[in-house]
């Protein structure tokens, strides 16, 4: 009977567990609304609040475009008129908030889709790009959930620009991650560089540099 009972309770945190998920990852569901047009969602805190003043960012993968739009009291938001093949979702909540941002990549813009995302709690993180002794700015600086860590493709990562002095920050999960640095401004340094990242807290992180092209 003890066996049996722990069986049971096991089987109770499975469903727990994959409810949290199915809110936390988002319902992404082509035309789940009628004469609804481009992507719209809600976004909230991890026991469901609605958040506004929430920045979702629509980037187009393949010309890197990028349009930006707000939540509203609700945590609703709606980005009309989206033309990309392949886009990603960029949210992230207001400074001090203390949440970390979730990135939503491979989403086909052509598609009527709707969105629940719930944002986690996570750490500072901050950092600066450098070519040499030249801070580079105006580079795209992603994390993404470290290879085999599937499971966080949402709330493991996160995205950013670098500023006049090549710097960045990121709210970010715990756990394994990968900063991704995209240059596609400074024709001497390499185009793409990867560096691997474990959060565990707020921290200010060795400048990252680019290798120059011989």
């Amino acid at each position: 009977m003890k066996r049996i009972r722990q069986i049971q309770a096991a089987g109770r945190q499975l469903v727990k567990s994959l409810s949290l998920c199915w809110l936390s990852l988002a319902a992404a569901q082509p035309g789940a609304a009628q004469n609804a047009e481009g992507l719209w969602g809600v976004v909230t805190d991890e026991v469901s609040t609605p958040l506004k003043h929430v920045r979702v960012r629509l980037r187009d993968k393949q010309t890197d475009a990028l349009r930006a739009v707000y939540t509203d009291r609700q945590g609703k938001f709606h980005l009309f008129d989206v033309s990309c093949r392949s886009c990603s979702l960029e949210i992230s909540a207001a400074n001090g908030s203390g949440l970390a941002e979730a990135v939503m990549d491979n989403i086909p813009g052509r598609e009527p889709r709707q969105f629940v995302i719930r944002l986690q709690r996570g750490f500072a993180i901050t950092g600066r790009v450098k070519g040499g002794d030249r801070p580079l700015s105006g580079v795209s600086v992603r994390a993404v959930p470290a290879p085999g860590v599937a499971s966080e493709s949402v709330h493991g990562g996160g995205a950013a620009t670098t500023g006049s002095h090549g710097q960045f920050r990121l709210i970010l999960t715990p756990g394994a991650k990968e900063l991704v640095i995209v240059n596609e401004r400074y024709p001497d340094f390499a185009r793409e560089f990867r560096r691997p990242l474990t959060v565990t807290t707020d921290a200010y992180i060795t400048p990252v540099e680019l290798p120059p092209i011989r």
